[in-house]
């Protein structure tokens, strides 16, 4: 395994296990998988639950990092590796664009998963109503027809 140091390079046989771990230091997670979306809730605006591809199989995954993108602004968040979902706010009409990037122990990145692009929308119906009792009933007494008053 040659060893390059500037614009000159040495060919030098290292020891198989500090190969390896140069290559395991080196080498990028795999790219995550796509985001579902879980849930959302009303309140004064819309509350999205986001679940999370299943963390890659590698040993050394410190974090993943989720860029949501809302209306062009984007907000980057650092989450754990075992997180298995995230939520965030956003108003009706936004357009909103999620990204995942898996970050290993050493600092490398992933490639980006493939964005999760939606536009914020109502669906989320009034609740039902009910509550409909009688609360007074009472005798009118209406005029007949035909009948004169005096």
């Amino acid at each position: 395994m040659p060893i390059f140091v500037g614009d000159t390079w040495w060919a030098v046989w290292l020891p198989r296990w500090l190969r390896r771990w140069l290559r395991w230091l080196f080498v990028a997670p795999p790219q995550p998988a796509p985001l579902t979306i879980n849930s959302q809730r009303e309140v004064t605006v819309l509350r999205y639950t986001i679940d999370m591809p299943p963390k890659p199989a590698i040993a050394d995954l410190a974090g993943r990092e989720v860029t949501i993108t809302l209306n062009a602004a984007a907000d980057v968040r650092t989450l754990g590796p075992d997180d298995a979902s995230f939520q965030f706010d956003t108003d009706v009409g936004v357009a909103v664009s999620i990204t995942l990037v898996d970050i290993d122990t050493s600092g490398n990145r992933s490639a980006p998963s493939p964005a999760l692009s939606f536009t914020a929308t109502d669906t989320v119906p009034p609740p039902v109503p009910g509550g409909l009792a009688v609360a007074n009933v009472e005798q009118i007494d209406t005029p007949q027809k035909g009948s004169k008053k005096k």
